[in-house]
């Protein structure tokens, strides 16, 4: 008997007196998708298979043949696709408590088991996880349960952040402007994200012709991370951060977040593995993740942002909603940094 048939033929919510018993299972078994999940340093590097297992309880008394009046299981997956996007997340009881939440989004859903399970973490046992059983509560939080409509909205893109990316290229992190440009930055707390490429740390990569593709790329990112710390160094308003929240939260507080790619880049889809990743394709994709309001790259290159970037343009979207500049090292007093 597979784990899905075990949670299927365990679920048997107690219904309250007077509560319909036209209930119906909605059932999802056996989805894989790669998620950012772990408290470890190796799966905060690269994403990992998930396999889950759902079984939602709706009220089905009124559904007839019509499908606008029932919850579509693609809604749910389309929303648990939209997570596996998103930020790391530490366990995966958190990860099945988000699922269970975003199943609550539709009104109709009275109960919930999800199983949540890792497969490639012992080589001696198919997979290690968790299950969770939940029902909606008597007085639902709409911030836990979102409105109806959440999986569809789930999808779309994220609402533009009053943040300006500030991006320092290998030549201006490491050129006598990089003070000026840092003072600039300063000027806005809450107001501006730097991204730092790798500088000094990156040239020993340059020179070494033995590595593969995907451990040149990795490394890279390292020394842009290392780069970052080093830039935040002895500035107490400046504050390096791997995921999305740790940013936003950065941002909230009133701090500059500088930007630790590692966690939310690697093993992504849309980020190609390039020995010569640049800061500035990787910052390109960070403000159309984010959703920020600029983008303000300082090279000295003519063309930073090179057809042959190290986003895959079939993940491109149609145009970009925000304002992207290119300025060189010396216009940092010519320059409005932080969005109006």
């Amino acid at each position: 008997m597979t784990s899905s048939r075990i949670l299927t033929s365990r679920i048997s919510p107690q219904r309250d007196a007077g509560e319909s018993s036209e209930r119906d299972l909605i059932v999802i078994r056996d989805l894989v998708l790669r998620f950012r999940i772990g408290v470890y340093e190796h799966e905060r590097l690269r994403a990992q298979r998930i396999r889950l297992n759902l079984v939602l309880e709706v009220d089905g008394s009124e559904a007839g043949d019509d499908i606008a009046r029932v919850l579509s299981y693609d809604e749910i997956i389309s929303g648990i696709k939209a997570l596996a996007e998103g930020e790391h997340i530490n366990l995966v009881e958190t990860l099945a408590e988000r699922i269970a939440e975003l199943c609550f989004a539709h009104p109709n859903v009275g109960a919930v088991r999800v199983a949540v399970e890792k497969l490639d973490v012992y080589a001696q046992t198919e997979s290690v996880g968790v299950e969770i059983q939940r029902r909606r509560r008597e007085s639902a939080d709409p911030s836990v349960y979102p409105l109806p409509g959440f999986f569809a909205r789930a999808a779309r893109p994220r609402p533009k952040h009053p943040a300006t990316i500030l991006c320092l290229d290998d030549e201006a992190i490491e050129s006598t402007h990089r003070a000026a440009w840092l003072a600039r930055a300063l000027e806005h707390p809450g107001r501006v994200l730097l991204v730092a490429d790798a500088g000094r740390y990156g040239a020993p990569l340059v020179e070494d012709t033995t590595l593969d593709r995907a451990t040149a790329h990795h490394l890279r990112l390292m020394a842009m991370e290392q780069s970052a710390r080093a830039l935040a160094t002895g500035h107490p308003l400046l504050l390096p951060c791997d995921s999305e929240s740790a940013l936003t939260h950065a941002l909230e507080e009133g701090r500059i977040p500088v930007w630790l790619p590692v966690a939310m880049t690697l093993g992504r889809p849309e980020i190609v593995e390039r020995a010569e990743s640049s800061a500035a394709s990787l910052a390109l994709w960070l403000a159309r993740h984010f959703g920020a309001a600029r983008l303000l790259i300082v090279s000295e290159q003519s063309d930073p942002l090179p057809s042959e970037e190290a986003i895959d343009s079939r993940f491109a979207p149609p145009e970009d909603r925000f304002e992207t500049r290119i300025l060189s090292s010396a216009d940092h007093g010519e320059v409005e940094i932080a969005a109006d």
